[in-house]
């Protein structure tokens, strides 16, 4: 390992924005902002943004064959788990309220990246 890798776990959260999750976004990026400053996520308006002949909610659009109306968002952040310990514990507390709301489809991955800096 060379003197400017640095080895983080990278967090990724898939989700639906509907009625369920909507309320959790914020909640979601605070947690990000306040232990280590930024994510990258696709963009997400409320109310929608008209793109064309269509409003959507976010930049990335994509579909369910289940869900056809609703737009998805992914947020993608890289974590020291050394310095925020509890990032893996509020995020997957996070993911469970929103599947305790009834929400099916919301995914919270993570696996070892190596940074170059």
């Amino acid at each position: 390992m060379e003197e400017t890798d640095k080895s983080l776990k990278r967090f990724n959260l898939f989700l639906p924005i509907n009625v369920n999750t909507i309320p959790y976004f914020n909640d979601f990026l605070s947690i990000i902002k306040e232990a280590f400053g930024g994510c990258t996520f696709s963009r997400f308006h409320v109310p929608p943004l008209s793109l064309g002949n269509r409003k959507t909610y976010g930049y990335f659009i994509g579909r369910f064959e289940d869900y056809p109306d609703e737009d998805v968002c992914y947020i993608i952040v890289d974590v020291d788990l050394e310095k925020h310990r509890d990032v893996y514990d509020d995020m997957t507390a996070l993911t469970d309220e929103i599947r305790n709301t009834g929400e099916e489809v919301v995914w919270l991955t993570y696996h070892d990246i190596m940074i170059y800096t």
